[in-house]
């Protein structure tokens, strides 16, 4: 509930979003609810809980403990130590789970906990989440970073019996040298790949899109092989160097 007012880095957990809108609205609500119930438990205006019995001191030590773990795990996490063995151990659910593999909006269910990422705190069992961002070996530092964002349609009004892909107003994909994908995991259309590729090779080799229509020296308006959709596409220097000029190849 408090994740909105912090400014984090982009990561796979807090990427993950709901298929249903719903059961976040409940899962806060619950969340919410029992905050204040745990407030208001006094025992003789004196305590907060009596915690006189064995078994009570038992489960108030051991739901301490649970939460201790949750936050040293995001601790960990938001440290930069995103290792796979701290995330399954720590953010894993031992159920059956939808999750999100391909990229592209296909779901794949599992019964296997160690596929099974999920946050067991904030996310229910809907959440999509894409796990080749955490198993993906991505050995190379790309020189540049794209953004697609959808800007218009050249007939009708929404995406309904119109988009294929089901694009709207204001999407985006980004990408560095992969297909671009939004903040959901899904892919772009594959048709508009076959437009954006070149120019995207274009920026890499040092071109200006302005030579070829483009707005700006990274960015340029497209539309899609159907004309159906029109994408603005923005590149932005990274920093990083050229692997061919650097034969990391080699």
């Amino acid at each position: 509930m408090l994740m909105p007012l912090f400014k984090l880095e982009s990561n796979p957990i807090m990427n993950m979003m709901e298929s249903s809108v719903l059961p976040d609205v409940c899962e806060k609500t619950l969340g919410c609810s029992c905050i204040i119930l745990m407030a208001f438990i006094v025992h003789k205006d004196a305590a907060l809980f009596s915690a006189g019995e064995a078994l009570e001191r038992f489960f108030v030590s051991l739901a301490a403990a649970v939460l201790l773990l949750n936050f040293i795990g995001w601790g960990l996490f938001f440290s930069g130590r995103q290792s796979v063995f701290v995330i399954m151990f720590l953010l894993s659910r031992f159920r059956r789970c939808t999750i999100s593999l391909s990229g592209c909006g296909g779901k794949h269910r599992t019964d296997r906990p160690w596929v099974c990422i999920s946050t067991c705190a904030f996310y229910p069992r809907s959440a999509q989440f894409d796990l080749r961002r955490l198993f993906m070996k991505k050995w190379l530092d790309e020189e540049y970073e794209f953004e697609v964002e959808v800007t218009g349609f050249l007939r009708g009004e929404h995406t309904e019996n119109y988009c294929r892909n089901g694009e709207e107003l204001g999407d985006k994909y980004t990408c560095t040298y992969g297909c671009p994908v939004n903040s959901q995991g899904q892919g772009i259309c594959p048709k508009v790949m076959l437009v954006l590729f070149p120019i995207m090779e274009a920026v890499r080799s040092g071109g200006d899109l302005e030579n070829v229509g483009g707005d700006g020296k990274y960015s340029k308006t497209i539309v899609c092989p159907d004309g159906c959709v029109m994408f603005r596409l923005s590149a932005k220097r990274l920093g990083n160097a050229n692997p061919f000029k650097s034969r990391l190849f080699d």
